[in-house]
């Protein structure tokens, strides 16, 4: 079946979702999703003139914005098999770089490399069983990492590093409070400061930092309560790979927490590693 990825230029009723009368474009042949406008019009390619338009457009809206996401690609790479309502945010190690979440890119060669370092790592992984996926998102809100931390975002971090044992020892909370102090504090120094705070507090006690899962595990559903659907931030700045865009979902089936769920759309594999 032929797929087209170009984009539809009207609508047949007003629709948030709209780019400025530009809305993305859906398969040839899907089913119009609940709660989406129905459109008539025939899928066509865009111009070269349409592509710098909503290009530009695009442009205004900033990496965090969900029109800006729902306009992308976005790949996953990890065990094959999964389908979208076994998406488990916290399936994952509590040791990925912002917690627990599902890992996605908008860069497919970066998925692939996950894909197979995945396969690599776990011994439950048959020889051929890894895969690249990709899929669509529709969120609400993102939290950009690395611009200046919201209030309602800082308050979270410091009432989740009150309760990390032991309780009112302070040494999360410390760390925490420091980061906040600097100027310009972003959501990626916090979280790194929180993360360094339970390192610092499972060296002194001597206690695993498995031991602290569900302290990250609540920090993600506590962003989650906040309205708060992602994070993201730019991968590639620590590893020396090509600067790419990371979308962190902290539960796009809505399992763990309340609010919208079936953030994740389209989720098909492209590839196995």
């Amino acid at each position: 079946m032929q797929e087209y990825w170009a984009w539809r230029s009207q609508v047949t009723k007003p629709d948030e979702d709209a780019l400025g009368g530009w809305i993305p474009n859906r398969r040839v042949h899907d089913p119009n999703p609940p709660g989406e406008p129905e459109i008539t019009i025939a899928e066509v390619p865009l111009t070269p003139g349409d592509l710098a338009s909503l290009a530009k457009l695009l442009s205004t809206l900033g990496r965090a914005h969900p029109k800006y996401i729902a306009a992308k690609k976005w790949f996953h790479g990890g065990r094959e098999g999964i389908e979208t309502p076994d998406i488990d945010p916290f399936t994952g190690s509590h040791q990925g770089l912002f917690g627990h979440g599902f890992y996605m890119t908008d860069e497919p060669s970066i998925a692939r490399g996950y894909a197979k370092s995945a396969r690599k790592k776990s011994r439950s992984l048959p020889a051929k069983g890894s895969t690249t996926y990709e899929a669509e998102l529709s969120v609400d809100r993102v939290l950009d990492l690395e611009e200046p931390i919201p209030d309602e975002v800082a308050e979270i971090f410091r009432e989740r590093a009150k309760y990390v044992y032991p309780e009112g020892e302070g040494i999360v909370s410390e760390a925490v409070e420091k980061a906040l102090a600097k100027e310009g504090a972003t959501g990626e120094s916090v979280f790194q400061a929180f993360r360094s705070g339970i390192a610092d507090t499972s060296r002194e006690l001597m206690i695993p930092t498995s031991e602290y899962v569900d302290d990250f595990q609540e920090l993600a559903l506590a962003l989650r309560g906040a309205g708060i659907d992602a994070l993201t931030h730019t991968g590639g700045k620590r590893t020396g790979r090509d600067p790419h865009q990371v979308m962190i979902m902290l539960d796009p089936n809505a399992a763990y927490s309340g609010g919208r769920g079936g953030q994740i759309r389209h989720f098909k594999p492209t590839a196995h590693e």
